[in-house]
């Protein structure tokens, strides 16, 4: 597909692939997408069965064209950036302020995804089955992940939500945005909160399933009678780090089975079933580990934070 067409003697931008433009071409191999297109609608390439490769100049521009119903890549493709498999970001630069709908969805040799600065969206079903992806570093300007938008990663092991100041809201529908995701780790080090869309019960949780171990770098106060706690089903170990200064949680629903607290600024752990509680007067499971100003009332735990980091 070329990036200019001349007609008439003049020339013209191609920016988008139409309706059906493709529909059922089965033996096509190959494509060449360049970098000036915008839209491709509704089953431009629908049942391409044999499609191999699909080839583009520029990741940030790939990564923002507007996909009315699916993806290029669910079929077995291979994307290629200027002839090297696309296996991670990297190529992404500060023109890329968003991940579209769709845009990885099915593709099977990403391993690793680290969103940059510049992204502010990350689309729906943007990353759905990406068999192979093992680690997704969420950067700290992006303020909406879409529904969906990593459900069945089954090798998504771990996620880092980058240190920031902007809140984050995580999409559900049909389980979450991480559904079927086999998740040990996550590091949280900005508010989140999810679109529960009137339901809190686990099935829409952005994290359904029960997480290893949990780090949190950063307070979120809750809204609607619900706190950033409530993204998770459950949680082993959650760990607060210095930078904390305040927890809430439910503890009727979904405290961690074990809560290890890395600071002595946290003075009350604030939860729906029993109001705010003393730091010094502390449920079972709940340890404070701090060297220097150590309350008699907990036990110290050996380890050290920025190596369980």
């Amino acid at each position: 597909i070329p990036p200019t067409v001349e007609y008439n003697d003049n020339i013209y931008t191609v920016i988008e692939i139409g309706s059906q433009a493709f529909y059922k071409c089965e033996y096509m191999t190959s494509i060449d997408i360049p970098h000036t297109i915008k839209r491709i609608s509704y089953k431009a390439f629908y049942a391409l069965n044999h499609l191999e490769q699909v080839n583009i100049t520029d990741l940030s521009a790939y990564c923002q064209v507007e996909f009315k119903d699916d993806c290029l890549l669910r079929n077995d493709a291979i994307l290629y950036l200027n002839g090297e498999k696309v296996v991670s970001l990297e190529g992404l630069n500060e023109t890329c302020t968003k991940i579209s709908d769709y845009a990885f969805s099915g593709y099977k040799y990403l391993s690793k995804a680290i969103i940059p600065e510049s992204v502010i969206t990350i689309g729906k079903e943007s990353f759905t089955n990406c068999a192979n992806l093992k680690y997704l570093e969420i950067g700290s300007n992006v303020e909406s992940v879409g529904n969906d938008a990593f459900a069945e990663c089954k090798s998504l092991t771990k996620i880092k939500f980058v240190d920031g100041e902007k809140q984050l809201t995580l999409g559900i529908c049909y389980g979450g945005a991480f559904k079927d995701c086999p998740l040990e780790e996550v590091y949280i080090g900005r508010n989140i909160w999810f679109d529960y869309q009137g339901s809190n019960s686990d099935y829409y949780k952005p994290f359904p399933k029960r997480i290893s171990k949990a780090i949190f770098n950063k307070y979120a106060g809750g809204k609607n009678g619900y706190d950033y706690m409530d993204c998770f089903k459950s949680i082993s170990e959650a760990y607060f780090t210095p930078d904390c200064e305040k927890i809430d949680f439910s503890i009727s629903n979904n405290q961690p089975d074990n809560v290890y607290i890395f600071s002595n600024k946290i003075m009350k752990i604030k939860n729906c079933t029993f109001g705010e509680t003393s730091i010094v007067d502390p449920f079972d499971n709940i340890y404070v580990i701090d060297k220097d100003n150590l309350p008699e009332a907990f036990s110290s735990v050996e380890g050290d934070f920025y190596n369980l980091v």
